[in-house]
């Protein structure tokens, strides 16, 4: 297997253009229906699951309390909600080992 450093999205979608035997401008479009469809699901309190990769969820976080540290003042920092991933196992043996 073949050692690759990708770091940009246009790196990622001529590897898999390369890799899956289609062009690159079919290639950019599914890698955008997925992170549409990711962004959609999470949007919408789901999750994303992918086999040897890992969870994509969300988690609420509490409103709180927050200092400004260029200031020292208190701050509001209100309720929201984050985007979460989970690494596979799979995937974390693979980077390990």
């Amino acid at each position: 297997m073949e050692t690759t450093r990708m770091t940009t999205q246009a790196e990622l979608i001529a590897a898999v253009a390369k890799d899956a035997g289609v062009s690159q401008a079919d290639a950019g479009r599914v890698l955008s229906a997925i992170v549409d469809n990711i962004h959609k699901s999470l949007k919408g309190g789901g999750d994303v699951r992918i086999s040897n990769l890992g969870v994509f969820d969300t988690a609420a976080r509490a409103a709180r309390e927050g200092r400004n540290p260029a200031t020292g003042a208190t701050i509001k920092i209100p309720a929201s909600k984050a985007v979460r991933f989970r690494v596979s196992k799979p995937l974390k043996d693979a980077v390990n080992g």
